[in-house]
């Protein structure tokens, strides 16, 4: 019998968040879709695809979070606006995935790294 999910123990630190994203792009390249963070990232197989991911560092998320909080969301609602849907969040990492071919950056690059300097 053949496996439709996988879950995956890979840890990222907030310095990788592009890594992370890259990490995802990948296993959806491979057929496996990522579809939550629980104890680990958990995957289902379907068929390979060209998704692009973004992992973002949400400074007002908390170390504690496990499950994507009310600032969280408000944040995928302005983020879907943009083009990106929200997949899940832990943490401060807040995953995405680009649901539109036109979506916009969803943060600068100087705000990307100042999120990741002040949670480093």
């Amino acid at each position: 019998m053949r496996r439709n999910t996988k879950t995956v123990h890979k840890r990222f630190g907030y310095l990788h968040c592009d890594d992370f994203a890259a990490y995802l792009t990948e296993m959806a390249a491979k057929g496996w879709h990522f579809k939550a963070w629980k104890a680990g990232l958990v995957f289902e197989k379907g068929d390979p695809q060209d998704v692009t991911y973004a992992v973002e560092v949400f400074i007002d998320g908390s170390e504690y979070d496990t499950r994507p909080g009310v600032h969280t969301r408000e944040f995928a609602e302005y983020c879907e606006a943009a083009g990106w849907q929200l997949v899940d969040a832990k943490r401060k990492f807040v995953i995405f995935r680009r649901i539109r071919e036109d979506a916009v950056p969803i943060l600068t690059a100087s705000e990307r790294l100042e999120n990741i300097a002040r949670e480093e």
